[in-house]
Formats: structure tokens, sequence, C-alpha cells
């Protein structure tokens, strides 16, 4: 599969069914990646209430919880941003690649 056309610019691939199979494929992976996310998510939080003193892991709680709201604040408009681009080109790509990369590092 060629996401880009000869002029460099990001082209559609409705017309084929690799789309349709794409689509699914990453669909089911990311509802795995999300089901083994929650997973350690879990796991961690019970090993931290069961090391932590109750006032610690409240602590670790509310500072959890206000770090990962300013942190998706943050991101708000990006993805919307993107999608109403008319084109989008090879360095565009590449680009939002690694900002979504690193914006899952932190």
């Amino acid at each position: 599969m060629r996401p880009f056309g000869e002029d460099g610019l990001f082209h559609s691939l409705s017309d084929t069914g690799v789309l349709r199979r794409q689509v699914v494929r990453s669909g089911g992976i990311t509802v795995l990646s999300g089901g083994v996310t929650l997973g350690a998510q879990i796991v961690a939080t019970v090993v931290l209430a069961r090391l932590l003193t109750p006032h610690d892991f409240g602590l670790v709680t509310m500072v959890t919880t206000f770090s990962m709201l300013l942190i998706n604040f943050g991101w708000n408009g990006f993805t919307e941003a993107v999608i109403q681009r008319e084109t989008i080109d090879r360095f565009m790509v590449s680009n939002l690649f690694w900002i979504n990369a690193a914006r899952e590092l932190f």
C-alpha cells in the first residue's frame, strides 16, 4: 500500500477494499491496547494501594487526576485541526507521527 501519490500528497483509498481491512485491523489493535493499558493501570493501582499509607495513596490519586486533566487540556483541538486540513503531505504526516509519539510518552 502506498498512501502517497506521485505528487507527494496523501491520497484516499476509499475505492478499494484495503481501507476497510485497515480500519478493522486498526480498530482491533486500538481496543486490545486499551484493554492492556487498563489492566496495567488496575494492577498498578492495587500495588500502590497496598504499598502506600491511605494518606499517601490519596495524595498520589489527586495529583494523578489533576495532571491527567492538564495533559488532556493541552491537546484539545489538535486532532480537529488536522482533520480539517484540505490536503496533507508526507512532511506533515511525519511530524504528526512524532508529535503523537511524544504525546504518548508524557
